[in-house]
């Protein structure tokens, strides 16, 4: 596994941001809008937008954007099909922990069925259901 974050694999222009707007489908909680689109280039891309009404800090934002970033390259390889997401973060995002921000998003992306099932969860629930 890359431990890298490539220049291609983040959507830059806005020509592209446009393209997943438009076209995209939009999952949302309470924290984030994710709207997905099929890629149109041979690998899963993301593009970020945190405005200053989010967080006036640049420092918060920019961190927002890492733990965003990251839990996209760790998991892009569950992805069922090659996709452009467009993350904007909404009010507050910057407050959340790594891990509330890997569930949000995680969970809006396993809903819509853009992610492979999460296998231990449903070994935890077959476990569960042969003690009872």
């Amino acid at each position: 596994m890359r431990n890298s974050f490539p220049p291609t694999l983040k959507i830059k222009k806005s020509k592209e941001f446009k393209r997943v707007q438009e076209a995209g489908n939009k999952l949302f909680s309470r924290h984030f809008l994710i709207i997905a689109d099929r890629s149109v280039t041979d690998s899963s891309r993301i593009g970020i937008t945190i405005t200053t009404k989010v967080d006036k800090r640049a420092t918060m934002r920019n961190r927002l954007k890492r733990r965003i970033r990251e839990v996209f390259r760790l998991n892009q390889q569950h992805f069922t099909k090659k996709i452009d997401l467009v993350v904007i973060a909404r009010r507050d995002a910057t407050l959340l922990a790594y891990e509330e921000i890997q569930r949000q998003l995680l969970g809006l992306l396993r809903r819509a069925g853009y992610l492979k099932p999460d296998k231990t969860k449903n070994r935890r629930t077959e476990i569960a259901a042969a003690k009872k």
